[in-house]
């Protein structure tokens, strides 16, 4: 009796079997095989871990690899050099992009622009070729410290040159600020000048102002450290606030009497700058 019951569920299974495979359509027995696979995957998931443990114990990985031993050590070297190079362009990536967040709204308006060269004569940069006219002349470039100089050579098929704002006769204003302490220890900045004075470069990094009297130094309280932002009408007024330099000197000007010269530079020397954004707005 118990083998003439079984005989007759063995019978069911295949008769059923039959019907799956080619008389109900695939897409309704499709349903019906994902349920019951939730259903066995207790007893599955289980099984199959155990199988695998027991093939990798048995069964060497590398059974399969004929090449000599020296083959495969040089393409472990190989793999491990493009590891590095991998990371490092990864690394570099990650800098780029965390440089460029550091300009907030200004970097949707801007385009990246890598720096090819300097000018040996002149405090200027050169920038990638342009394929075509994608930028024009007099257009501002800023770094993510403030402002770098404008474009004045601007062509397809050539190398776009800055003009940086340190070059020699370079000019633009601006006013004068301060970081200070404020509530809680945050950094405020406190602003020394109501109204902008004029900013020249002289060449080799380095601004002047000399329009400043020494009453106005004075009571401004002017110091070397204080920084200058740009406050000119000739500039988009969305760049307006961006730093041109940190001062580094005030002196009496002998040649001016009751007038002083204050000495400023960047933030950071732009004649290193490996990429620099141009404002196209």
């Amino acid at each position: 009796m118990p083998l003439l019951r079984f005989n007759h569920v063995f019978a069911f299974l295949m008769l059923l079997s039959i019907i799956s495979a080619f008389v109900i359509p695939q897409r309704m027995t499709d349903v019906v095989a994902a349920h019951l696979r939730t259903f066995f995957a207790p007893v599955a998931w289980p099984l199959h871990r155990i199988a695998w443990s027991i093939h990798s114990r048995m069964v060497d990985p590398h059974a399969g690899d004929t090449r000599p031993e020296i083959d495969i050590r040089a393409e472990n070297a190989w793999l491990r050099t493009e590891l590095l190079r991998v990371t490092r362009q990864l690394e570099e990536l990650i800098r780029i992009n965390a440089d460029r967040d550091q300009l907030g709204s200004l970097r949707d308006a801007s385009i990246p622009m890598a720096v090819v060269g300097t000018d040996s004569n002149r405090d200027a940069l050169f920038l990638r070729p342009l394929l075509r006219a994608e930028i024009s002349e007099n257009l501002a470039v800023i770094y993510p410290y403030g402002i770098v100089g404008r474009l004045d050579r601007v062509g397809a098929g050539s190398s776009p040159r800055v003009r940086l704002i340190t070059d020699v006769d370079f000019r633009l204003t601006g006013s004068f600020r301060r970081y200070v302490e404020g509530p809680e220890g945050r950094a405020q900045v406190q602003v020394l000048s109501p109204s902008p004075y004029l900013v020249e470069g002289v060449g080799n990094g380095k601004m002047v102002m000399r329009n400043v009297t020494e009453r106005q130094a004075q009571e401004m309280g002017l110091r070397p450290g204080d920084l200058v932002v740009l406050d000119d009408p000739d500039w988009s007024h969305h760049l307006w606030g961006q730093t041109i330099g940190r001062i580094t000197s005030i002196r009496p000007r002998p040649e001016a009497p009751h007038f002083v010269l204050i000495e400023l530079e960047p933030l950071q020397n732009l004649k290193m700058r490996r990429e620099v954004m141009v404002f196209d707005r």
